[in-house]
């Protein structure tokens, strides 16, 4: 079983829905956890620090919302400004990363 395959069937495990079950979202996983074709899944790794994250339908948006890491990395933010679904931050390259999931029904 390819990477790929594995990673589908870790969102799928997950529950995630199909739509987010797509090759691009496999590319996505095994990415962040910086896993390669060859690689064990033991030998993941995360450095990512989850600032913010919106989960969808529910009527509180913002459940996660590191601020102060926001601000720390120059971004002054206020309660009602408006973020993509998900923004991560990898300390070793200093990138951050905004992602935006859409689910059309």
């Amino acid at each position: 079983m390819s990477k790929v395959e594995e990673a589908r069937a870790i969102l799928k495990e997950l529950q995630v829905p199909a739509k987010q079950q797509a090759d691009l979202c496999c590319f996505v996983l095994l990415a962040m956890a910086n896993i390669k074709e060859q690689d064990l899944w033991l030998s993941a790794t995360n450095e990512w620090i989850r600032i913010h994250d919106v989960i969808a339908y529910t009527k509180e948006k913002d459940l996660v919302k590191n601020v102060a890491k926001l601000q720390e990395l120059g971004f002054a933010i206020t309660l009602h400004d408006k973020m993509p679904d998900v923004v991560l931050y990898s300390k070793g390259k200093n990138w951050l990363y905004f992602i935006e999931s859409v689910t059309s029904v």
